[in-house]
């Protein structure tokens, strides 16, 4: 969690530059919607790490069920792997979501090509966790996992201080 912050602290600080952009926090209107989804794709990355790190990653060798169920008996690295699964299925049905608000509301029009773009990746990534199980937890594919992961964070984070910044809000 502390390189995940670090990582996010670094697409802040280029993103505020101090001279064009001053810094700047909110939670008000759209702004606190796409910084949840940020948060919520922190913690998804954050047990992504825990599953890593807790041998938890073979602990659901098949996909989509888990082993062989798709409600499995829910404890030890099955109950960490599982998470991280249903957490991702929450995801994508969120980023579907807001994918969704960006075309109703001509307001967030302007975050159209990243909302998609997200969606896409976030879809993908699901793939790509399917592949990490079925390879047995390749290197380089758990590896694409994560670089895909800290993609779709900075996306998110792209639209949460895009939407930050139009509000014309001081911090």
């Amino acid at each position: 969690m502390t390189g995940l912050t670090v990582f996010l602290l670094v697409g802040y600080m280029a993103f505020f530059d101090g001279l064009e952009e001053q810094p700047r926090f909110t939670l008000k209107g759209y702004a606190g919607v796409f910084l949840g989804l940020v948060i919520l794709l922190f913690f998804q990355a954050s047990l992504g790490a825990y599953v890593r790190h807790s041998d938890a990653g073979s602990a659901c060798p098949d996909f989509p069920t888990c082993l062989g169920s798709w409600l499995p008996h829910l404890s030890g690295g099955v109950l960490v792997h599982y998470s991280h699964r249903l957490l991702a299925y929450l995801i994508v049905g969120t980023i579907a979501t807001l994918a969704a608000a960006v075309f109703i509301d001509a307001k967030l029009k302007r975050h159209r090509p990243a909302a998609l773009t997200l969606l896409a990746l976030a879809v993908i990534q699901i793939g790509v966790g399917a592949g990490v199980v079925q390879s047995g937890l390749n290197f380089a594919a758990t590896a694409f996992h994560l670089a895909m992961a800290l993609i779709m964070l900075l996306v998110a984070g792209r639209i949460w201080l895009s939407e930050a910044t139009a509000k014309g809000e001081s911090p």
